[in-house]
């Protein structure tokens, strides 16, 4: 019946801190790019289609500053590149917020 008194013991210590990871700063400057990116695709695209819009008409109302080729091509490249700006939007806000939580888990 010689029950010893338990050991005491002392709280756990604690880990070392960790050094924080720079990634979530290199993803949140990627979506700052990819949104740059996406700003100058569509001020591109609005400059085509704004062309477009304002070619000169002659008094029955004919377009005569550019022709329906130059037009038709202008558009289907602002809408390309619309649709590229839309892309890199999504993307720089996927990427946004990977850098918000990434950092709120940190």
């Amino acid at each position: 019946m010689g029950r010893g008194r338990p050991e005491a013991r002392g709280p756990e210590p604690e880990p070392p801190p960790s050094e924080p990871s720079l990634a979530p700063w290199f993803v949140g400057a990627g979506a700052v790019a990819l949104a740059g990116a996406a700003v100058g695709f569509h001020v591109a695209a609005r400059a085509d289609q704004r062309r477009v819009d304002d070619a000169a008409l002659d008094a029955n109302g004919v377009v005569v500053g550019i022709t329906m080729a130059e037009a038709e091509a202008l558009t289907a490249r602002a809408d390309d590149r619309d649709t590229l700006a839309l892309g890199l939007a999504v993307s720089a806000g996927v990427a946004a917020v990977v850098t918000t939580v990434w950092l709120l888990l940190q």
